[in-house]
C-alpha cells in the first residue's frame, strides 16, 4: 500500500445505496464519499450467497488513491446473475461463484468500462444462463436536487358567528390591545354573514370599511379606529375556508400564500437547469405553481437540497414489452379446452 492512501472493500445490504431523502444523514454520507471521489466500484451480488441471509448484498470498493483514468468515475457491476446452484445448501446459502465467475467479475472491475456478457445468448429456449453487466458513470450522475414546489392557497371568506367564536380562543387575539379586540369583533359582527369573498383583498377591504363605520359610530379615534395588520391577519385566518375555485390568497403584504397540503418536491438531475426543468415538467400540469427559492442547500446555498442515490434497479433496468393480446387469448383458449377435457373426464367417471 502506498503511503498516505489506501483501499477498502465493504459488504452491505441494499439500504446504504438509497436510504434517506436529500439532506438526511444517509444521503450526506454518500455525498461525502462521492464529493471526495472515494467511491471506486459497487458490485451487486446474487441472492442466497451467505449462510445466514438470502437477501441481495453489495460489495463497495473505496479508495483515496484512484488512478488518473478512474478519477471522478464510478463503476457499477451487476453480478446478480453470475453464480451457480450448490449441490447442497449451507443454511440459507444456495449459490456460489465458480472460478470463472470470479475471473469475469475481476476482469470487468479491472477494465473499468461499460460492458455486457451473456453465457448462452443464442439459446433456443431463451435461457441465457449467467449474465454480467457493468456501467461506468461520472460521479455527478448520482447527485440530484430536491426542489420544493409551491402552489397557492385558495380560500373563500365569510364573517360567520362560528368563525368569530373560534377567533376568540386564539392566544394571538388575546394579546391584541383591547381596543383592537373590540374593533375587530364588532366589525365582524356587523358584516353580512351570508356574503362570500373569493379573495383576501376583498375581505380586507370590506372588513376595513366596516371597522371605519364602527369606529365612527362609537367616536373612536387614533389606533382604536383602524384595524392593525395583525387583526387583519387573524380575520383572514379564521374567516377563511379552502375553496379550489377561489383566487390565490395573499397576506397583508400582498404576497401569495402557499398551501402546505399542495406542497410537492421535484428531484432534478444535478447538472440540469432548475428553471428549464420546471417549465418542462411542472408548469404544463400546474400553471399556478412556483419554485420555493428559500429552500436551499446548507453547503452550496443554491436552490434545492442536494441528495445522492445509487439505484441499481434503475441503472440496469431492461424494458420487457408486454405479451400481445393474441398470445394471451391463445393461452386462455388452451386452458379452457384443457379444463373442458378434465370436466368431461370427471363426468364420464360419474356415469360409470
Amino acid at each position: 500500500m502506498q503511503r498516505g492512501g489506501g483501499r477498502v472493500g465493504v459488504v452491505h445490504n441494499g439500504s446504504p445505496l438509497f436510504t434517506g431523502d436529500a439532506g438526511s444523514g444517509e444521503s450526506e454520507i454518500r455525498r461525502h464519499i462521492l464529493e471526495h471521489d472515494y467511491l471506486d466500484c459497487i458490485v451487486a451480488l446474487p441472492t442466497d450467497m451467505f449462510y445466514n441471509t438470502n437477501i441481495t448484498t453489495y460489495l463497495w470498493f473505496l479508495s483515496n488513491r484512484k488512478s488518473p483514468e478512474r478519477q471522478g468515475q464510478v463503476l457499477l457491476i451487476d453480478a446478480s446473475a453470475m453464480s451457480v446452484l450448490m449441490k447442497k445448501n449451507l443454511g440459507k446459502k444456495r449459490r456460489e461463484f465458480t472460478p470463472d465467475c470470479v475471473t469475469r467479475i475481476a476482469r470487468a472491475y479491472a477494465d473499468f468500462q461499460t460492458m455486457q456478457w451473456q453465457e448462452n445468448p443464442d439459446s433456443p429456449d431463451g435461457k441465457t444462463g449467467r449474465t454480467l453487466k457493468a456501467k461506468r458513470f461520472d460521479r455527478a450522475h448520482f447527485f440530484y436536487r430536491k426542489v420544493t414546489i409551491e402552489r397557492p392557497l385558495r380560500m373563500r371568506f365569510q364573517a360567520s358567528a362560528e368563525a368569530l367564536r373560534l377567533l376568540g380562543y386564539d392566544s394571538a387575539f388575546g394579546k391584541l390591545a383591547q381596543e383592537q379586540q373590540d374593533l375587530l369583533t364588532q366589525a365582524i359582527q356587523a358584516m353580512d354573514a351570508q356574503a362570500t369573498y373569493l379573495d383576501a383583498d376583498s375581505l380586507r377591504a370590506a372588513l376595513t370599511a366596516m371597522a371605519t363605520d364602527v369606529a365612527t359610530r362609537h367616536g373612536w379615534t387614533g389606533k382604536a379606529a383602524k384595524l392593525s395588520a395583525k387583526s387583519l391577519e387573524l380575520a383572514r385566518k379564521y374567516l377563511g375556508s379552502k375553496d379550489k375555485n377561489a383566487e390565490p390568497t395573499t397576506n397583508e403584504k400582498g404576497e401569495v400564500l402557499s398551501d402546505s397540503e399542495l406542497r410537492d418536491a421535484e428531484y432534478v438531475p444535478f447538472h440540469e437547469d432548475i428553471a428549464a426543468y420546471f417549465d418542462r415538467e411542472v408548469y404544463p400540469h400546474w400553471p399556478d405553481a412556483w419554485i420555493n427559492h428559500e429552500v436551499r442547500d446548507a453547503q452550496d446555498d443554491k436552490t434545492g437540497v442536494v441528495g445522492t442515490e445509487i439505484n441499481f434497479n434503475r441503472e440496469f433496468y431492461v424494458y420487457t414489452p408486454p405479451r400481445s393480446r393474441e398470445d394471451i387469448a391463445k393461452d386462455i383458449e388452451a386452458k379452457e379446452q384443457k379444463f373442458m377435457e378434465l370436466l368431461r373426464g370427471i363426468q364420464g367417471e360419474v356415469r360409470a
